[in-house]
């Protein structure tokens, strides 16, 4: 994913990523989609509104999800 927050970065956008729950430095071996959605939807409140967001995998499918839980995309 930090290739795709490079470009990003370098067509003038600011990025934001984060460790999900129990992956990259996050603790824990275990977590769940709706941990995933109320971390997303955390992150929009402390540091949003945001233009755009990308996921995979798990992260993809709790975006789609925080969409459907009032999480507002500017395009």
């Amino acid at each position: 994913m930090f290739k795709i927050a490079d470009e990003l970065l370098k067509s003038g956008y600011s990025t934001i990523s984060f460790d999900a729950p129990a992956h990259g430095k996050s603790p824990g071996k275990n977590t769940l989609m709706p941990e995933f959605i109320e971390t997303i939807l955390e992150l929009e409140q402390q540091l949003g509104p945001f233009e755009v967001a990308i996921g995979h995998s798990l992260g993809g499918m709790s975006l789609l999800n925080s969409l459907k839980k009032d999480l507002k995309l500017t395009v």
